[in-house]
């Protein structure tokens, strides 16, 4: 006789879960010292950090249905994730490199994403797809489907589909086609 729980019945770990990896994918979990190999399925909960070498590349998919594409030689901590009723949200630190995200929300309620980075941040609260572009010079910002926000210094600049946004560490922001 097998005793099986339904997946209701299983506790939560966290709200995320490593989905894909390709190379050399390092996680530093929350309040733990050291670097570990990421493995699929490990699960992903704020304070985690993700670094990626020069041939990795991770997916991290998260509870409300958003992805995370984070490419080789990149870097980003999870600083705060949380999935309660009308609280959606997801809010990254990107410390370098590229990341793709396809933000979408299976569930009816409003979901949020937050970028920090060194030159501003980038919000989403509207489905959209977009990649971060960050070089130690500026980050490119495109905005493949929907819409997002930048702020810098507290002003608001919305980005739209088919936009690109160019910022560096001078202040100057520049907006472009996508191409």
């Amino acid at each position: 006789f097998l005793n099986i729980s339904s997946p209701a019945a299983e506790p939560e770990l966290g709200g995320g879960r490593i989905s894909l990896i390709q190379g050399k994918v390092l996680i530093q979990a929350k309040d733990e010292e050291g670097w570990a190999e990421g493995v699929a399925n490990f699960p992903i909960i704020d304070g985690d950090r993700i670094l990626t070498e020069k041939d990795g590349r991770v997916e991290v998919q998260f509870k409300n249905g958003t992805c995370l594409r984070v490419g080789e030689e990149s870097q980003i901590d999870i600083v705060a994730l949380s999935f309660d009723r009308g609280k959606e949200f997801i809010h990254l630190n990107q410390l370098e490199g590229r990341v793709y995200v396809n933000h979408r929300s299976v569930t009816e309620e409003t979901s949020y994403i937050f970028i920090d980075f060194p030159y501003g941040v980038l919000s989403a609260y509207v489905p959209s797809r977009f990649r971060v572009d960050l070089t130690p010079s500026e980050a490119r910002i495109s905005v493949l489907e929907g819409s997002i926000e930048f702020k810098r210094d507290g002003r608001p600049i919305p980005l739209a589909q088919g936009r690109t946004l160019i910022t560096s560490e001078g202040g100057s922001v520049e907006m472009a086609q996508l191409y």
